[in-house]
């Protein structure tokens, strides 16, 4: 792979992580993307891949890309509280998605309601091993526009190849009465 397109996933409005209102996004700890303020009632898959995992809030989705990025699609903010309320998934472990497949339909009045914010983190979690290298300017987004870009890093290329077994390790310490509970 050399460059892999990510599609937006739902419609909305597209702003940089560092404006999501959750600091574990907007400080990029979960990795690199963008964020939508969605305006429709369905998230689709933003390229072909297999889907990683589903929270059991059912407010986000990881998915492998054919090429082995991991990316995360964080429904709202603060929204695992929900208990799921408001999320209908379509998808599960393992199963195979187009871009474009439905993943999750939203009850867009009953999150609006209940969650502190609905902005979705959509990102690449993996910064190790790829990097966003274009993403939207930001403003209107439909569904199957251009949302992310992203390819492999060399850097980590060259690391795997050479079999070094670095490790890079980060304590972070999470003040969020929920914990941290997306997991890439």
């Amino acid at each position: 792979m050399t460059r892999l397109t990510l599609l937006s996933p739902l419609p909305g409005w597209v702003s940089p992580l560092d404006e999501v209102p959750d600091a574990v996004f907007a400080g990029g700890m979960m990795g690199d993307g963008v964020a939508i303020d969605p305006t429709g009632t369905q998230l689709v898959a933003p390229c072909a891949a297999t889907v990683l995992s589903v929270h059991a809030a059912r407010h986000a989705v990881t998915l492998r890309t054919d090429d082995g990025a991991d990316v995360l699609i964080h429904l709202g903010i603060d929204t695992v509280a929900l208990g799921g309320a408001g999320f209908a998934v379509r998808v599960a472990a393992g199963q195979r998605v187009a871009a474009g497949d439905p993943l999750i339909d939203l009850d867009l009045d009953r999150l609006l309601a209940g969650a502190a914010s609905m902005v979705t983190p959509v990102l690449v979690t993996d910064a190790d091993a790829f990097e966003v290298v274009d993403r939207h300017p930001g403003g209107a987004v439909a569904i199957g526009e251009p949302l992310l870009v992203i390819a492999p890093r060399a850097i980590a290329r060259a690391a795997a190849d050479a079999g070094d077994g670095a490790a890079v390790a980060r304590d972070v310490v999470v003040p969020l009465a929920h914990g941290l509970h997306a997991r890439p």
